[in-house]
């Protein structure tokens, strides 16, 4: 008789060789087909006499069961195992593979919000950025993504951070030994990993997930590092598979569902797409140490207890309770300045396409230090820093309250420099909620010299990432935000002095708020006063070496390039900065690099834009329905106004009636907005009652509308209960609603019921209609208010604010219809009367009056062909053709120096 041991060697023995002589066929050929048929009856079959020899059979069928198979065998551990009846029978179980041999380690259970670093790796031809959306979705986790990361940066955060879950997306292979492409230059092996994922193992490390192709040699080389759990693909996968495992495995297991069944569960559900992607559920796998216990998910408490990422052990156990709004509001705002900037900006900058490495600069001279320190007696006020430093690491080493100056030519990198040190600023506060905020904010939408930068900030918050004033200002105070402050140098030149001083003071003020300020260093250079930062550098201009290799990746001759920067000294200039260089390669295939000789340098400048707008037009995939002409003519009209009104981002729904540049125009805004108010009272009033007292509601009317203004479009965006804002705003309602309706209502009975007596008996009860009046309209107004208090709108596309004033209006109308009605019941006044009062109040006072003067404006607009009708669909259209990129509900130039071309049309 055939020991249990012996069986199982003979029985491995069969199906290696069966795999191998498989394997040898064409993947279509039909011998491999009836290999892989044969294959699966086989362990079938064998799966029932295994059953009949182990002790599983004492198992009751809803038990959950591990399957740990122990072998070193990559042909074996490529079988499909899970095809054995037993996981038909018991369907609690599943398979996982483990080496032979396996360590031991300290069980360290994982708590909220579990700390998950996701690297996302080199994407050529493959997208892992749906892998994002599905991680961001993770309740109750903390997770920091590093976007094709350098190999000192992924070092930087396995040792310095405490991870419970590492995720991997992006290109993998295990033909020699486990490897991952970590970008587009850099493949890293586990080898070469080994010290910091051992570190990440000692300090709590429980799963791995590598969503990425063929993952056993991953697995074998990573087990020797004693992780855990791991979860890998077992060959090649393609990305929708990946993606539906990780989407049902994530929603799975965030639900409380035992590690084990959630990785069943996804595997199985994969089956709906196998006609697609034949054999789908045969890809992932568990690979597990048996020595640990398998992974569960933490219960979420009502308040989210947050472990401060520490860089000592000891520190670990420190913990900051944030509450759930609290938390919320934090992870909103940091996911809008990702996909606003990082996503939105960085990702598709123009000279990001092809990353250079830019030198950097200590400028000691160029910043005011404290108690007078004068650097010109320094022997080294100017210093190259070492070749490969970054401005991250330059920042991370100023310390706690650190604020840095970066400096640059026009088109060196400034704003790209500066999102990049964001990027790694934000993965650092997505894991650790203790660190500040990073937002970035634009410089050039200061425009108000007595304005305090602390005021602005509030105000940006609100426009710009819709945040209410009462949040906004409250992060400030308690200096929760860093802020990235880009172009101080489009700061209009005569409020450039004052802005300096305002930041200064800021600063002076807000003593441990971070913050990051660039500027284009001629204009900075030109200022008498000097901010008052911790350190500044200067962004250098790119070497010959550099040049020529960009010039070698984006694939022009280099021949005739260096020819005609040789023979003038103009274009050596202009390709320094990354910008124009990006403007030349993405131009080449219409231009001549001849034509760029002799020319001055304005001139160069012009006829380099010119040729990249033309080649934008032609290349593949730009579909716009629009002339050539239009587009010129619409952008150039946008540019000038974003020029005049010092703006970066044009938000849609932001536009005021300062785009009215001739008489004419302003009159017919004027008359359009006078015909839809007057009309609306006139046509009501008048069926009410007679044309006199119809006359009289329209001045009313006309007053009113003098009151809140024409000049002015303020949109409410957001709608949430406050208690404080309710109480505030009674009182100011009260204030001024009780005098108008004891000014108004006996005026009214002056004018149409006692033809001119000031003392009849109608009078005296018309005061007390007017202060009855009077304190419904103060209440409704409390109430009404009471409803747009704090939060933060999560969705922005463009002219969100005005599609959302148009339905808080509703809202707000209904309610002021109630209030309204219900007081004239319990007054016995025309119940119709004040009904369309409240509802007009509720409609002005919800965003209303912002709407109609939104669609005048625009209508003048397009009528005197200064914007298309569908102006969102127009600029969406041009981020298509690489004019514009797309920042949350707004837009902006890829480049300043872009704009200030179109403007000059």
């Amino acid at each position: 008789m055939m020991s249990d041991r012996d069986y199982t060697k003979e029985l491995f023995g069969e199906l290696r060789s069966l795999v191998i002589a498989t394997c040898t066929h064409p993947p279509n050929s039909l011998s491999r087909c009836l290999g892989l048929t044969k294959l699966i009856r086989i362990i079938q079959q064998s799966g029932k006499l295994w059953q009949e020899r182990s002790p599983l059979s004492e198992v009751q069928q809803n038990d959950s069961v591990r399957v740990i198979l122990q072998t070193q065998d990559l042909f074996l551990q490529r079988l499909p195992w899970h095809l054995w009846d037993l996981f038909a029978r018991y369907q609690q179980a599943e398979i996982a593979l483990s080496l032979p041999n396996y360590k031991g380690g300290e069980f360290k259970p994982i708590a909220t919000p579990v700390k998950i670093l996701a690297i996302l790796g080199s994407s050529e031809g493959i997208d892992v950025k749906t892998d994002r959306s599905l991680l961001e979705k993770f309740p109750s986790a903390t997770i920091a993504f590093l976007e094709k990361p350098r190999s000192q940066q992924l070092q930087d955060y396995l040792w310095e951070n405490y991870w419970d879950i590492l995720f991997f997306a992006g290109h993998s292979s295990s033909e020699t030994q486990g490897e991952i492409q970590i970008n587009p230059s850099e493949s890293l092996t586990i080898e070469q990993l080994r010290y910091a994922l051992t570190k990440a193992v000692e300090n709590g490390l429980q799963l791995a997930i590598f969503n990425s192709c063929d993952g056993l040699g991953l697995a074998q080389d990573l087990a020797s590092l004693n992780i855990p759990q791991m979860i890998v693909m077992r060959e090649p996968v393609p990305d929708k598979v990946a993606q539906e495992f990780l989407k049902y495995f994530l929603v799975s297991f965030a639900n409380g569902t035992p590690f084990y069944q959630s990785v069943r569960t996804a595997r199985e559900r994969l089956q709906g797409i196998e006609n697609q992607f034949p054999c789908a559920t045969w890809l992932p796998v568990i690979c597990q140490n048996p020595a640990y216990l398998p992974l569960k998910w933490p219960l979420v408490e009502k308040a989210i207890a947050t472990p401060e990422i520490a860089k000592k052990p000891n520190d670990q156990q420190l913990f900051k309770q944030l509450s759930q709004q609290d938390y919320r509001y934090r992870q909103i705002l940091l996911n809008k300045v990702t996909n606003y900037w990082i996503n939105g900006v960085l990702e598709n900058s123009l000279h990001g396409k092809i990353m250079i490495e830019l030198g950097l600069e200590e400028r000691l001279d160029a910043v005011e230090h404290p108690w007078g320190l004068v650097w010109e007696s320094c022997n080294l006020p100017r210093q190259i820093l070492p070749k490969g430093t970054t401005v991250s690491e330059k920042f991370a080493q100023l310390g706690v309250g650190r604020s840095l100056l970066i400096l640059g030519e026009p088109g060196a990198g400034k704003t790209t420099t500066l999102l990049e040190l964001g990027k790694d600023l934000i993965g650092r506060s997505q894991l650790d909620l203790t660190q500040p905020i990073p937002v970035v904010f634009n410089l050039s939408s200061w425009t108000e010299e007595r304005q305090t930068i602390a005021d602005w900030l509030v105000k940006e918050l609100h426009t710009k990432y819709q945040v209410s004033p009462e949040i906004g200002r409250n992060w400030l105070e308690q200096q929760q935000l860093l802020l990235l402050l880009d172009g101080l140098d489009e700061v209009s030149p005569k409020r450039r002095p004052a802005c300096v001083l305002a930041l200064n003071k800021f600063i002076q003020k807000y003593g441990q708020t971070e913050i990051v300020v660039c500027s284009r260093i001629k204009d900075y250079d030109a200022l008498s006063q000097r901010l008052s930062l911790q350190a500044a550098i200067y962004l250098q201009p790119l070497t010959p070496a550099q040049i020529q290799q960009y010039i070698v990746n984006a694939g022009i001759e280099v021949t005739a390039f260096n020819r005609a920067i040789s023979e003038d000294e103009t274009l050596q200039e202009l390709v320094k900065s990354p910008l124009m260089l990006s403007i030349i390669t993405l131009a080449n295939q219409g231009l001549s690099i001849s034509e760029l000789t002799k020319k001055s340098k304005g001139e160069l400048h012009q006829h380099l834009f010119n040729a990249y707008i033309d080649r934008m037009f032609n290349r593949k995939g730009a579909t716009i329905t629009e002339t050539k002409e239009q587009v010129k003519h619409w952008l150039s009209r946008l540019a000038k106004q974003m020029q005049s009104e010092s703006q970066t981002v044009f938000l849609i729904e932001r536009m005021q009636p300062t785009w009215l540049i001739n008489t004419q125009e302003k009159w017919m805004y004027l008359i359009g907005l006078l015909l839809i108010y007057c009309l609306g009272i006139v046509s009501v009033f008048t069926n009410l009652y007679s044309t006199k007292k119809a006359i009289y509601w329209l001045v009313m009317g006309l007053l009113w509308a003098s009151f809140i203004g024409i000049n002015q479009i303020n949109p409410v965006e957001t709608l949430q209960w406050s208690w404080k804002k309710t109480r505030k705003n009674l009182i100011l309602g009260l204030i001024f609603s009780l005098p108008f309706g004891l000014i108004f209502r006996p005026l009214y009975e002056i004018l149409f019921t006692t033809k001119g007596q000031i003392f009849h008996p109608a009078i005296q009860h018309s005061i007390i209609l007017g202060l009855g009046w009077g304190l419904s309209l103060g209440l409704t107004f409390g109430l009404i208010r009471g409803l747009t208090g704090a939060g933060i709108a999560t969705v922005t596309v463009p002219n969100q604010g005005i599609w959302n004033s148009g339905k808080n209006s509703l809202m707000l109308a209904l309610i002021g219809v109630l209030c309204m009605g219900l007081i004239a019941q319990i007054l016995h006044t025309p119940l119709l009367l004040w009904t369309f009062l409240g509802m007009c109040f509720g409609l002005v006072v919800g965003g209303g009056e912002a709407c109609v003067k939104h669609f005048v404006l625009r209508l003048v607009l397009y009528i005197n062909g200064d914007i298309p009708w569908n102006y969102a669909g127009f600029l969406d259209r041009c981020t298509k053709l690489i004019f514009l990129q797309k920042v949350g509900g707004g837009f902006i130039f890829i480049h300043r120096s872009l704009l200030e071309h179109f403007a000059r049309m």
